[in-house]
Formats: structure tokens, sequence, C-alpha cells
């Protein structure tokens, strides 16, 4: 199963991934959300077939479609000159995903594991400069523990040994 985030990351990699780029358009970011009829209305299945970003293309003179395409576009575009960690920054932020996920059962959990994403894409920069290696990266199924969710309600100490505290993984 793909999540969200990663299924835009691999579109803005590669825009010809139908599975990626379908599970882009359904979901819950402020420059999509389209529903299976629209999809469907897109979707051309003439002979020969066409990707569904050629579709989108080719239905640009509809308002949903151009307002997606403008928004994924200057998505696209950014990912030539930045960091991984700036690109998922900004994906962040153009798709409004963070709040949305919040709003969500478990919301807090959800985005501490965003963060932790955010976090891990900081942290392997130096080894995966361009938005490619980090997908292939993520790809090779690398295990990560759930988010750390931060609270100071809870009656408790948390030990850290000197080598765990170097602050990275602190917002402030």
């Amino acid at each position: 199963k793909r999540l969200t985030g990663y299924s835009l990351l691999t579109t803005l990699v590669n825009p010809y991934d139908d599975i990626a780029m379908v599970s882009v358009l359904h979901n819950h970011f402020i420059f999509s959300q389209f529903d299976e009829n629209k999809l469907l209305e897109i979707r051309q299945f003439d002979e020969p077939m066409h990707s569904v970003y050629e579709d989108l293309l080719a239905h640009r003179d509809d308002s949903q479609v151009a307002s997606f395409l403008e928004a994924f576009e200057t998505l696209r575009k950014y990912t030539y000159s930045h960091s991984p960690y700036e690109i998922l920054k900004a994906c962040f932020e153009a798709t409004g995903y963070r709040n949305f996920v919040a709003a969500l059962i478990n919301g807090e959990q959800r985005v501490a594991n965003l963060d932790t994403l955010l976090e891990l894409a900081r942290s392997v920069s130096d080894d995966y400069p361009y938005l490619k290696d980090f997908v292939d990266f993520l790809d090779s199924g690398i295990e990560k523990s759930p988010g750390k969710i931060s609270s100071d309600d809870t009656n408790a100490v948390e030990f850290m040994t000197i080598h765990k505290s170097k602050g990275l993984q602190f917002k402030v």
C-alpha cells in the first residue's frame, strides 16, 4: 500500500506513474480531491492508451484540472533545485496534508509520523541529495519506528544517551 505523501513524491519524480498519480488526484490535498466520476471523465481509453498525466494535459481547459496542473508543475519545478527535505516541506505546505491528518483519528500520531519522515529526509540529505535518490531510498524498504509524540502532561522522565541527543529531533 502506498502512503499518500509517498505517492506525491513518486509523481514528482515520474508523473507517468499512473498508480501514484491517481492516488494523488483522489486524495485530500488542497489542489486535488478528484472524485471517481471526475477521474473517469478525464481518463481517455483511446488506442493507444495514454498515461493519466497525458490525459490531464489533454483536459487542461477544465478548471479543476488546470488548478491541479498549476500546483503540480510548480512543485515539480521546485524539485529541480531543492533537497528532498525542502521538497517535502514544500509539499506539506502546498497540499495542506499535515492539517488534514491532524484532524483525523489519532491525528497527533500521524503528524508525528510525518515529522519523522521529514527528519529522515533531512538526516540522509547528504547521501540522497536528489528527490529520485530519496524515493529510491524509501523504496528500498527502510524500517523506521513511528514518530514520537511529545507530551508535557505525562508524569514521566525520558533519558537520552549523549549519542542520541544531537538536537536534530527537537524543533527548537
